[in-house]
């Protein structure tokens, strides 16, 4: 994100008077809230995002007096990279991230890139896959389903059942009435076998 960017979308978080689906901005006045790791959680498993750390939204979105970039940058960083036990997530995103100047002081921008369909979802360690996988609508970050987090864990399971060779099939077996091509695939079928 540049800063101009920054400026356009802290401008129109103040338009809306809120997050929204691709931002999210904490104070984080000393600390790293808790429910930091929802929203990355979130923004991992849709489309990615941006999270503002320094921010506060309940001030019009304004720069948090004294912000504690560094223990905060910290912790964020701790949760990631941190022994297996501390790690905050499970099949955690990208994050970029880098500090910029914000209206007479320094804000954190994470950028958090999607997660690869082949490693969804991300999830909070602490509270298991069931619990703890997030999705972004708007600006919330609502716990996905066990449907959700079926389809997000086989979205690239393909069935083999289609390609397999059915041993005791016949050209007879093949309704005279199908489209030719069906009748292609047979043939081919048992040509491989």
């Amino acid at each position: 994100m540049t800063p101009d960017e920054l400026q356009e979308t802290v401008a129109r978080l103040r338009r809306q008077g809120t997050d929204d689906a691709s931002t999210e901005a904490k104070a984080s006045a000393s600390d790293l809230p808790s429910d930091v790791w929802e929203s990355v959680s979130a923004f991992g498993n849709t489309r990615g995002g941006t999270i503002i750390l320094g921010l506060e939204e309940s001030n019009g979105f304004k720069p948090v007096h004294r912000f504690a970039i560094e223990r905060v940058r910290d912790r964020f960083v701790s949760g990631f990279e941190g022994s297996k036990k501390r790690e905050k997530l499970g099949n955690g995103p990208q994050y970029p991230m880098e500090r910029m100047d914000f209206e007479g002081a320094q804000v954190l921008v994470i950028e958090v890139a999607e997660v690869e369909s082949r490693f969804k979802p991300c999830y909070i360690q602490a509270r298991g896959v069931a619990n703890g996988s997030f999705k972004r609508v708007d600006d919330k970050d609502l716990k996905l389903s066990a449907t959700e987090i079926y389809e997000l864990q086989h979205v690239l399971e393909v069935s083999p059942a289609d390609r397999q060779v059915v041993e005791e099939a016949a050209k007879s077996d093949l309704d005279a009435r199908a489209r030719p091509v069906l009748k292609l695939v047979y043939l081919v079928g048992l040509a491989g076998s």
